[in-house]
Formats: C-alpha cells, sequence, structure tokens
C-alpha cells in the first residue's frame, strides 16, 4: 500500500466564519480519504477546534494570544519534523507567511494556499505593519507557492494580476448538505408576526458586507402596503453599533432584528423566505451554499462566485446593480412559495467535489515535486 501524503491544514480559527465553516466541511471531508493523512494547526482556540475534534480529526493549536510571531515559527517547525507533512495547506495571510517561513528550513515541503476572498486595501499610509505583511504575502506567494487555490473563476482573475497563471487552481467552495439539513430540524424561536414575509442576512458586520443596503431596502418596503415584512440581521462584527443606530434613524426598530451571532444559522435560515446577500465583493459565501442547501430563495449581488451559482435558476435572482431599488423590485417579484433550487445546484455544490479536487491538487504537486 502507497503511503498516505500527510498535510497540514495551517489556519487561524479564531472567529466562525467563511473561511472557517469552509475548513470544516474540507477538513471533515479530506479526512475521510484512505490516501491522505490530515493534521489541522490552529493559532487560536475556538469552535473550528472543537467541530475538528468532534469528527475526530487531529488538531494542535499554537495559541498566537501567549506567543509571539518567532515562538510560534518554532512550535511549528517542531510540529512539521515531528507529523513530517509533504504539503502544508494554508487558509489567510499570516498563516501563508508562517507556512513560507517553514518552507524555507524544509525546502522540499510543498505549499499550498486558499485565498477565500479579495483582500480589502483600506490600511492608512502610517500602517507600515500591514503594509509589510501584504508585500510578504504576495512575494512568498510568487516565489514559494506552489499552488494557490481561489474560490471563484472572478477571484481567480484578480489573482493573475499579482500571481502567474501556472499557479493558479479554481475550486469553488462546497458543503455538507445532510449536515446542514439535521442543523436546520433543531428548534429556533424568532421574534416578530409569524404571517410576515421574513428577510434576512447573515455576515460578519464589516463594511465590505454593505447592510446599509439591507436597512435601505427594508425601509423601501415597509413603506409599501401590499406585503407585510419582517427583516433579521445574523452576524456580529464591528459596525453593530453604526448599524443599530441608522437602522434607529431610518425608523426600523419595530421591524427589523439584529439577531447576532448563533451556532446554527441553518436553523433560522429554514425558517426565512429569502436571504439577501448585498456585499460589495465575495468569493463563494458559505452562506449561500447553505441557503441553497435549504431551498431558500437567495436575491444577491452579482459577484465574485455567486454570479454561476444563481444566474438563470429561479427562485434565485442576482442584482447587477447592488442598489436597494433594484433588490425592492426582486423581492417584490419573487413568489410567495419557496421552490428548493434545482438539483444540479445541490450537486454543485457538495462538499465531496471539493475534496476530489483539493485532492488532486495535492497529487500533482507531489508528482512534480
Amino acid at each position: 500500500m502507497p503511503q498516505p501524503i500527510r498535510i497540514i491544514h495551517l489556519a487561524s480559527g479564531d472567529l466562525w466564519a467563511g473561511a472557517e465553516v469552509q475548513l470544516y466541511h474540507l477538513a471533515k471531508a479530506l479526512h475521510q480519504r484512505d490516501e491522505l493523512r490530515l493534521l489541522v494547526v490552529l493559532l487560536n482556540h475556538g469552535r473550528l477546534e472543537t467541530a475538528l475534534r468532534k469528527h475526530g480529526i487531529e488538531v494542535q493549536v499554537l495559541d498566537e494570544r501567549h506567543h509571539h510571531a518567532l515562538s510560534i515559527i518554532r512550535q511549528l517547525f517542531r510540529t512539521v519534523r515531528h507529523f513530517r507533512p509533504d504539503i502544508i495547506h494554508s487558509h489567510r495571510y499570516k498563516e501563508n507567511i508562517l507556512a513560507a517561513a517553514i518552507k524555507l528550513l524544509r525546502p522540499r515541503l510543498q505549499l499550498v494556499r486558499t485565498v477565500h476572498g479579495a483582500q480589502e486595501i483600506l490600511w492608512p499610509w502610517w500602517r507600515l505593519d500591514q503594509r509589510l505583511i501584504h508585500g510578504l504575502n504576495t512575494l512568498t506567494g510568487r516565489h514559494l507557492q506552489g499552488r494557490i487555490i481561489a474560490v471563484s473563476t472572478e477571484l481567480a482573475g484578480k489573482l493573475a494580476m499579482s500571481y502567474p497563471a501556472s499557479l493558479l487552481t479554481t475550486i469553488v467552495n462546497g458543503v455538507d448538505c445532510e449536515e446542514i439539513h439535521q442543523a436546520a430540524a433543531a428548534p429556533a424561536m424568532l421574534p416578530g408576526e409569524p404571517q410576515a414575509n421574513k428577510i434576512a442576512i447573515a455576515c460578519r458586520l464589516t463594511a465590505v458586507k454593505r447592510v446599509d443596503i439591507f436597512l435601505a431596502v427594508a425601509q423601501r418596503l415597509l413603506q409599501q402596503p401590499i406585503r407585510q415584512y419582517q427583516f433579521y440581521i445574523f452576524g456580529d462584527g464591528p459596525l453593530l453599533d453604526e448599524l443599530k443606530g441608522l437602522a434607529q434613524h431610518l425608523g426600523l426598530s419595530k421591524d427589523i432584528w439584529f439577531m447576532g451571532f448563533t451556532d446554527n444559522i441553518a436553523s433560522y435560515l429554514a425558517r426565512m423566505d429569502a436571504m439577501l446577500i448585498t456585499s460589495d465583493h465575495e468569493g463563494t459565501p458559505l452562506i449561500l451554499l447553505e441557503a441553497l442547501c435549504l431551498g431558500i430563495p437567495v436575491i444577491a449581488h452579482a459577484t465574485g462566485g455567486i454570479t454561476a451559482l444563481l444566474e438563470n435558476r429561479p427562485p434565485h435572482q442576482l442584482c447587477h446593480s447592488n442598489q436597494p431599488d433594484e433588490f425592492c423590485r426582486l423581492i417584490e417579484q419573487l413568489s410567495a412559495t419557496s421552490a428548493a433550487p434545482e438539483t444540479r445546484d445541490i450537486q454543485d455544490i457538495s462538499i465531496s467535489r471539493c475534496a476530489d479536487q483539493t485532492a488532486r491538487v495535492y497529487q500533482q504537486l507531489l508528482k512534480v515535486r
């Protein structure tokens, strides 16, 4: 029997957001493959660690709250020396740079990174630390990386401006639909009028997610007498207080609920009549894939991997302008009954497809090493 390919996945693990949820689904699928041996190294304790351990996946935490960068590199090198990986697969800037540092010490090691979304460069000129990290991430990607995985074709096009095309591979995110359906069956209490049309957004409350557009949509729809609507915002983040203040300013206090972070978003999504995605840009958001699994109609800004998933697949709709008026028009057109997505949508978002493609990337890298 050939020896299994030994993989370290390196991630932060501090949040439970898109990259972490995708890593969870991917690691769970890869763990079931006999030709792979998996170790997940995280820089923080948290929900990702707990979820991975629950499925018997080997996890090590190098807690960045208690160790400086050089200490983490030393510990990671000891882990690499003990585990003897063929590949380190990293998932964010900091982790990409740590993996590159290890490769300088072990040149035969192959590196894979997944880019989960376009980077927002919003730092002021004096944030030299952030600019240094960005520069190191790009430099190590060009010269030390074996493969760079983009989660959408659009994102791959953006990355091609910084990296050689030979390094780039597109693997669209996937999820475990069976697990999501099981989670959706859990009870969930929703405030508000049970008969109203329920519209949701679920995201980290940051500028790029454009929750202000969602609030503007709510204001417009609540002014028309045709149907009764209620709106739900799931998630937390740095703009929470600002968005609550905006909702109050727009007079939405009685018909919009800030639900905060929830451990089981599927149980709430299953009770929605529609979900909006108003982000300025996205890769392939995991919350979209969960909604597709549950048959929840999605109206989303046509950006990133969203376009390929929703184009010409009613009841889902693409909003090309990302303006409140167009979202309102599409919501009003939406049928009152929530039809399930077509079968091919479910097949497209299977985590087994994503795991198959990722495993092939590993095998190809080791063949040319």
